[in-house]
């Protein structure tokens, strides 16, 4: 998650896009109904009105990432569920998200991968009875991706490349803003002060936070933004 916006900036950038404007399916809705959850967490905003439930789960294919996040926007409520499926090395394959802000109809972002690398976006605008597909070129190449409404995904670059304390590593994220939910990439930086504990830095240093996280690399605090309030681990056996 970037903190660059909390919850809400004004302008609207959908930058190197190509809208092809043909009907496409309908966008899958994002499935929070984990079979064998490995753990769930409950997470509240510190800074405004807001809450978050998610659940990691693990499979022989890889890791999913699930969950469902309720906040306010000037005023008006907004839920928004997501899932997120990634390889075994934490590598982004699907996003799927659905909001809904206030009476207006879903919003639903459909985000795939292809094993070259190659960005495709699905959108399907609640006031749009028609989906647009955009190929983003400038996005080719990047892995991780980035909700601006979640902490999880902050456990994604964590996993993936594991930095040894006193290390730094940097990336460039698919990043969902919100709540506009348009996509752009953000350069990251993560240094590992210890074990748990993380300095997270976005947009060159613009943005930046402590983190501390667990054993899963599921954040516990995100300075001025969540703490957790609530764990569950799957039972052994």
């Amino acid at each position: 998650m970037s903190m660059q916006s909390p919850y809400y900036e004004a302008p609207h950038m959908w930058t190197g896009a190509h809208q092809s404007g043909a009907a496409l399916t309908a966008i899958p809705y994002p499935g929070t109904d984990l079979h064998h959850p490995l753990r769930t967490v409950l997470w509240e905003r510190v800074d405004l009105p807001g809450a978050e439930w998610c659940a990691v789960e693990s499979s022989p294919d890889g890791w999913r990432v699930a969950g469902t996040v309720l906040a306010a926007v000037t005023g008006v409520p907004v839920a928004v569920r997501y899932s997120i499926v990634l390889s075994n090395e934490w590598v982004t394959r699907e996003v799927d998200i659905a909001q809904t802000i206030g009476t207006a109809r879903e919003d639903r972002l459909r985000l795939t991968v292809d094993a070259a690398g190659r960005w495709r976006i699905v959108r399907e605008a609640g006031s749009d009875a028609v989906n647009h597909a955009d190929e983003r070129s400038d996005l080719t190449g990047l892995i991780d991706i980035d909700l601006g409404f979640s902490p999880a995904t902050n456990t994604l670059p964590i996993r993936r490349l594991m930095p040894e304390v006193g290390e730094a590593v940097g990336v460039t994220a698919v990043w969902v803003r919100f709540p506009e939910l348009t996509v752009e990439p953000l350069p990251q930086r993560y240094l590992r002060l210890g074990e748990h504990r993380y300095r997270y830095e976005s947009a060159g240093g613009a943005f930046v936070a402590a983190l501390e996280v667990d054993d899963l690399g599921l954040v516990t605090t995100y300075e001025g933004a969540w703490r957790r309030t609530a764990t569950a681990d799957a039972l052994a056996g």
